[in-house]
């Protein structure tokens, strides 16, 4: 099959697109991602920070929505925030404007307020690149105090070898 002109523009805009709506999933991964095991005991209301990153996910997705883009609420789960998304019917182009009007509407996300080790999360994020570069995909290394950059078009079976699964979210622990 022949690449076209056109239909590479088409994935430079939803690579593009991606690029907006990704941190916001890559956010949702890192905030899920350090799940403490299940103590028994009832879970602690979640931190003003937490709360504010909850609030500004809760806001994107409706920014989202009223962009043009049907995205989803995320959900606050034991261990963080998930987000889920499906972008394959939506036009690149709307997401990218989309995600343009809402980042300047709402700002950047704040941080999310789990108390974990900056030094564990980055160990966590450099096995995920590691382990999405196995699985094929071109992931550099992630910056420390940075969202990791995840690429727009992992499959099923990648996801699942990688622990990600619904949008990005992290699967439950094997």
């Amino acid at each position: 099959m022949r690449t076209t002109t056109r239909d590479r523009r088409r994935r430079r805009a939803a690579a593009r697109g991606m690029a907006l709506a990704l941190p916001c999933a890559a956010l949702a991964l890192l905030a899920a991602c350090g799940a403490p095991a299940d103590s028994g005991e009832p879970e602690a209301a979640p931190s003003d920070s937490e709360q504010a990153f909850m609030d500004w996910q809760l806001a994107y997705a409706q920014c989202m929505r009223e962009n043009g883009v049907d995205m989803a609420d995320p959900v606050q789960g034991e261990g963080g925030v998930s987000q889920g998304f499906d972008l394959s019917g939506t036009d690149p182009e709307v997401v990218e404007q989309a995600g343009t009007a809402c980042r300047e509407e709402l700002g950047e996300p704040p941080v999310s307020g789990m108390d974990r080790d900056p030094e564990a999360v980055r160990e966590e994020q450099l096995e995920l690149a590691e382990c999405l570069r196995e699985q094929g995909y071109d992931v550099a290394d992630p910056v420390p105090g940075e969202a990791m950059g995840l690429p727009s078009d992992i499959g099923d079976d990648a996801a699942s070898a990688c622990g990600l699964e619904g949008g990005f979210a992290p699967a439950a622990p094997r």
